[in-house]
């Protein structure tokens, strides 16, 4: 019997496509997409992890780049972010459903500390139980650490939680690991599938 509800943020809670991002930076560092896609995926892991911050971040990317230092700034990693930023109710109304019905819901992210600033200035997770951020715990999606430290925090075993991803590979993760895991299409889609489990969304 699943208990709990596992939510990612970024293309789930919120709607977020990073190639935004990367047009932005493609334009300001006067770079290819290709480069600046393949920079963008090199550095954004340990900056995930919390393992470098935003500076170093753009010190490395513009070192592999052969890019200007001096025109990376805070507001390259944060103006399209804050321009796109839009919460999706209709996934919102979803989780508040499960909450209202009992059952718990928290939130498994992928995240670097800029944005992550942003949301809970936004309080992104006012209304789950708790929120498990890659930035702050040092792991990151899709490693079966992050999955265990989450399933740890809520106290349950992996076959009572479900979760929810818009990346395939997240979710391959988390059903490797006994969790019932569920790719994120459209909110739609995502009420079925939640449905199919049991769980009446009201």
């Amino acid at each position: 019997m699943i208990k709990a509800g596992i939510f990612d943020i970024g293309g789930v809670l919120i709607e977020w496509n990073d190639k935004w991002l990367i047009e932005d930076i493609k334009n300001t560092l006067s770079i290819s997409e290709d480069l600046a896609r393949s920079c963008w995926e090199k550095y954004l892991h340990p900056l995930s992890r919390g393992e470098i911050d935003e500076q170093e971040f753009w010190r490395l990317f513009c070192n592999e780049a052969g890019a200007d230092f001096a025109k990376s700034s805070h507001d390259l990693m944060m103006r399209e972010f804050i321009k796109r930023y839009h919460p999706d109710d209709r996934v919102f109304s979803i989780a508040q459903a499960m909450k209202k019905n009992g059952y718990r819901i928290v939130i498994l992210s992928n995240s670097i500390e800029p944005h992550l600033t942003y949301l809970r200035s936004q309080n992104i997770d006012q209304d789950f139980e708790f929120a498990v951020y890659s930035s702050e715990v040092g792991v990151e999606k899709p490693a079966k650490e992050i999955y265990e430290l989450t399933l740890e925090k809520l106290a349950l075993p992996a076959d009572e939680t479900l979760f929810i991803d818009n990346i395939e590979k997240n979710v391959d993760a988390a059903n490797d690991l006994g969790i019932h895991g569920i790719h994120f299409e459209n909110p739609e889609k995502l009420r079925k599938a939640i449905e199919d489990v049991g769980i009446i969304l009201i």
